[in-house]
């Protein structure tokens, strides 16, 4: 709802625009965290010791994009303007399910651990858990979910995301 528009400002509210908005960013949100758990369940991949794989372009992306956004956010909620970064979350989000997502399903389904899979299942990884971290103070109990199911830890005892500037591709943008 915060992506929509500022707090502030009069909104109508029905069942139907609070469902529109919970199946924009949380459902796809929670969609992703299913595709990741279940074909880690399946290849029992383990973050801790699965580690290694050389990155794609497309985990490259990602990591860049993640970055972006943690960049973006925290800006945002520097200058107190959350719907600034509810919109950031929310395009990385969509851009996390249609984009990267979508385009790995191939690398999630081979047979075996390669190491194209483990890349795949490490930056997934890696993306979940940091977006977990920056989404705490927009929807604290859904992030709690996801993140205490990745790392065995409750979200809002662990640090806030920091940027990594040096993981920022701006041209692979």
């Amino acid at each position: 709802m915060l992506a929509d528009s500022s707090p502030w400002n009069n909104k109508r509210f029905s069942k139907k625009t609070v469902s529109h908005a919970k199946s924009k960013v949380i459902d796809t949100l929670l969609n992703v965290y299913s595709f990741y758990s279940m074909y880690a369940e399946i290849d029992q991949f383990n973050p801790e010791s699965d580690v290694g794989g050389v990155q794609t372009t497309l985990d490259k992306w990602i990591i860049s994009r993640l970055n972006t956004v943690i960049k973006e956010v925290t800006q945002s909620i520097d200058d107190y303007d959350i719907t600034k970064g509810a919109r950031s979350i929310s395009t990385f989000i969509d851009e996390l399910s249609n984009w990267y997502v979508r385009r790995s399903r191939q690398r999630f389904w081979s047979n075996g651990m390669t190491d194209d899979k483990r890349s795949g299942f490490s930056t997934l990884y890696e993306v979940l858990k940091k977006l977990s971290q920056l989404m705490a103070p927009y929807t604290p109990f859904v992030t709690e979910d996801i993140y205490s199911n990745l790392v065995k830890d409750s979200v809002h005892l662990s640090d806030y995301p920091i940027l990594d500037e040096t993981l920022i591709d701006k041209q692979l943008e």
